[in-house]
């Protein structure tokens, strides 16, 4: 503190330090490998515990061991790097080594799965031929209504040949009706395909559209997913499409919710239009076709949900001789992703985190891809950019719903949601042929649950014992720097001082577990010889060209770990070892080197409109734009697959030999636009690069930024 200002407290004793070199980047590696939070860590960590455990087997008779050791993220060569690190301690003629990577992107390969989904289009044909056709009577009417989740050019076409079969076997031609609705958005397909027709060229002075307020199922009242306005969602944006249609004003369209508590129980849905004059022209009721299925069929007692299904009642003259369901393509895609695929990955993880998964021990897997392919709707319906598109929606299930699939595993398992469970990629490819579909799904896991070694050995003529060796991320102090060694007329530091805090000088480990579970030690309990001795197989291992980016930054030589224990920093209460400059740090990252070659703007558009942007042209543009006197493109991050994520920040130009673009962006307000949280948010990256290339190139907007400064993030997660 100052002399005169004695009780200050807000200073930092290594400010000096602070202000020549990124201390802060080296302190967190450093923390992250120490607590094996991070690659280089969790090895260095297996290497210190495989040889604890061999110490433990000296002298003793092996006739066979192997070892497992499992990481993230692991080095081609660790495997032959451990089996010979061992090759001293472990007295054994026969030593197994394998190395598992718990690593989205090298995962082993679980399920690999592809089949045929059958067609809803053959089972209505079937039906038809065998359960209507035969009852139909020569002279007579017949009337058949079906649900189909077909695009409507396949359901029109179904129409007109069914009502020519039945005609064909003798059905009067005057009395013989065919209608296929869609199974999917059932009331907006009646709305469009019944109502609309009905009603083209009257003269329209009102249309009400009733819909019932909906409550839970009777055989299933403590269900909370449904919404009791669903019936009206469901046919959104019909109100604009039915106005256009039919030449009237949009205010002439009104919805009225049935209440649930009425009398006496209220249709799905029902239309009433009225003439001018209020002489009333036109009401039909109509009911959707729904089943109650398990939301997971994994956890039946869970909740259940209202599903939209398929149907075909026919009715010869007063009678009706078929009325049943007809599983649609798309709920028997589903049935099989519960029944099969849902089934099969709940095994693997319970297998995998021994009947117990820990949300700590994310990612649960590698990836779930899946990639179908069915005859569905998937179309326009002139209002925006609004669609009947069920493929969108199974998209959506399948990554939200296995997400929450975790969310439930874990909860049921142990009490804790399983959050970020894997990387899930669906694929979905909509067609429009009315045949079968096709479906492939695989998945990827990890051999084990976490970070661990595992190390199984049989002395001769004794049974095989297993000594497991978790590597949890540890609950320690932050490393501080506190001095350093430079060199007068080179740039940067020569030996950097880090020292932290440890709980005891010796590695009490064995002792401890005998008295609380070993999750508790390896988590929570550090000490001095643990933390030198992790940082000596830091070199080991670069010094044998594994990991060597790793804990190596620019103009920086070597680290000096000094680690103590007790309340204050006592030099004779201390262990030190020092990470010699054996590492090699990555080139600093420059968006320029995105650039195409001999770049230079001439006035051109640089972002295009017309197809979604992936990350590479998302920095290519961002390249671009570095051109630019108000643009300072960076690297913020690095994704869970290694994916550099970049950012820009947009200020008015600065006309000094030296300033700082920190305090700079301080002295006015800044706004950030941050898109694509989400692989999906694809028109979000388009937006926000638009929007900094009108702040770039465009006199109505360049002036902003004399008031503002702006951060422009467009893609947060590249990884999806």
């Amino acid at each position: 503190p100052p002399e005169d200002w004695p009780q200050q407290a807000m200073y930092t004793p290594t400010r000096w330090l602070l202000e020549i070199f990124p201390i802060d980047d080296i302190e967190h590696d450093l923390w992250t490998a120490l607590s094996g939070r991070s690659p280089i860590g969790q090895v260095a960590s297996a290497l210190y515990k495989l040889d604890q455990v061999a110490e433990k087997l000296a002298g003793k008779d092996l006739e066979t061991a192997s070892v497992a050791v499992y990481v993230e993220k692991a080095d081609d060569e660790l495997a032959d790097f451990v089996r010979t690190h061992l090759a001293g301690r472990l007295d054994t003629e026969q030593l197994e080594v394998t190395v598992g990577n718990i690593d989205v992107q090298n995962a082993e390969l679980l399920i690999d799965e592809e089949f045929e989904v059958a067609s809803e289009v053959d089972e209505f044909w079937a039906a038809f031929r065998s359960e209507v056709l035969p009852q139909v009577r020569r002279g007579e009417g017949v009337v058949v209504d079906a649900l189909l989740s077909e695009p409507p050019e396949i359901r029109k076409e179904i129409a007109q040949r069914a009502r020519e079969e039945l005609i064909g076997a003798g059905a009067d031609p005057t009395a013989a009706f065919v209608t296929v609705l869609s199974a999917y958005k059932q009331g907006y397909s009646w709305l469009y395909d019944v109502v609309r027709p009905a009603l083209e060229g009257e003269s329209i002075d009102s249309i009400t559209i009733r819909f019932a307020e909906i409550g839970p199922p009777e055989d299933w009242p403590q269900q909370a997913m449904y919404t009791p306005t669903r019936w009206l969602l469901e046919i959104f944006p019909i109100d604009e499409v039915l106005a256009r249609a039919l030449g009237i004003d949009l205010a002439q369209i009104t919805f009225e919710k049935m209440p649930i508590d009425a009398p006496a129980p209220a249709p799905a849905y029902e239309v009433i239009a009225t003439a001018p004059g209020g002489s009333e022209i036109y009401r039909q009721t109509f009911e959707p076709k729904y089943v109650l299925r398990p939301y997971f069929d994994r956890f039946p007692d869970y909740e259940k949900a209202r599903v939209t299904t398929g149907w075909i009642t026919a009715r010869v003259a007063d009678e009706i001789v078929l009325d049943r369901r007809i599983v649609t393509d798309i709920e028997r895609f589903w049935d099989h992703f519960q029944s099969q695929t849902l089934m099969q990955i709940y095994d693997y993880v319970m297998r995998n985190g021994e009947g117990k998964p820990r949300a700590a021990d994310a990612p649960h897997f590698g990836e779930l891809r899946v990639d179908v392919s069915l005859s569905e709707p998937d179309y326009q319906v002139g209002v925006d950019k609004e669609q009947v598109a069920s493929m969108e929606a199974l998209h959506e299930e399948i990554y939200f719903g296995t997400l929450h699939f975790f969310d439930v595993l874990g909860r049921l398992a142990r009490g804790q949601a399983l959050n970020y469970p894997g990387r899930v990629i669906p694929v979905v490819r909509p067609k429009s042929d009315g045949r079968p579909g096709h479906a492939k799904i695989t998945f990827t896991g990890f051999g084990a649950p976490r970070p661990m070694v595992l190390v199984r050995y049989r002395e001769r003529g004794r049974p095989e014992v297993e000594e497991r060796r978790d590597i949890l991320p540890v609950d320690m102090e932050d490393p501080t720097a506190f001095g350093a060694l430079v060199q007068a007329g080179r740039p940067g530091i020569e030996q950097l001082e880090v020292r932290v805090k440890v709980d005891f000088e010796e590695d009490h480990r064995d002792e401890f577990v005998r008295r609380t579970r070993a999750r508790n030690v390896d988590s929570r309990i550090t000490s001095a010889e643990q933390m030198t001795g992790i940082l000596d197989r830091v070199t080991a291992l670069r010094d044998a060209g594994l990991y060597r980016e790793q804990l190596a930054a620019h103009d920086l030589g070597g680290i000096t770990l000094s680690t103590y224990w007790g309340h204050d920093f006592d030099p004779d209460s201390q262990r030190v070892t020092r990470l010699p400059a054996n590492g090699s740090a990555q080139p600093f990252p420059d968006a320029r080197q995105l650039l195409p070659r001999n770049y230079k703007w001439n006035g051109e558009e640089i972002v295009q409109w017309e197809t979604p942007i992936p990350p590479p042209e998302a920095a290519e543009i961002l390249a671009k734009m570095s051109t630019f006197p108000q643009a300072s493109v960076y690297q913020v991050g690095e994704s869970y697959l290694g994916k550099r994520i970049w950012a820009m920040d947009l200020m008015a130009p600065v006309e000094a030999s030296h300033w700082s673009q920190a305090k700079v962006s301080a002295l006015k307000p800044t706004v950030i636009y941050s898109a694509r949280q989400h692989a999906n948010e694809v028109s979000s990256t388009s937006h926000v690069l638009r929007f900094a290339e009108l702040l770039l190139t465009d006199p109505g907007y360049q002036h902003v930024l004399d008031t503002v400064n702006v951060a422009i993030h467009p893609i947060t997660n590249p990884d999806g």
